[in-house]
């Protein structure tokens, strides 16, 4: 067998400084990545269970979805169709003259997650 072949020293110095390949992300993890949000937040509209909920708290997060659409961290009282009502926190997206509708004590309409009943998108 004969021996690996002998690097220059500038080439193992480039080696060492580059450390392991590792394979680049998927074109798939990058699309779940990016787009992650917005297809749950579509399964919900499609399959969510209506229900009715209190706002209990808003928090605004000084990010905007698309230039246009503040987003905020809601605390909700949930009222579920079934069972007993329960808190759960979501960001969600509001147009930008719809915040005076979003004050804690108001109710709105919401979507629960069938698999996760923690998930919820305004309706």
């Amino acid at each position: 067998m004969p021996p690996p072949p002998r690097l220059s020293p500038a080439r193992s110095a480039v080696l060492a400084f580059r450390g392991p390949r590792v394979p680049p992300p998927s074109r798939s993890a990058a699309l779940v990545f990016f787009f992650g949000p917005e297809i749950r937040r579509q399964r919900l509209l499609t399959r969510g269970i209506p229900a009715e909920a209190e706002i209990l708290a808003v928090e605004e997060r000084g990010i905007t979805a698309q230039g246009n659409y503040p987003v905020g961290r809601f605390r909700f009282l949930i009222y579920p169709p079934q069972g007993e009502s329960y808190e759960t926190t979501a960001k969600c997206t509001i147009g930008r003259f719809e915040p005076p509708a979003f004050v804690p004590g108001a109710m709105v309409r919401i979507l629960i997650d069938p698999r996760d009943p923690k998930k919820v998108a305004l309706a």
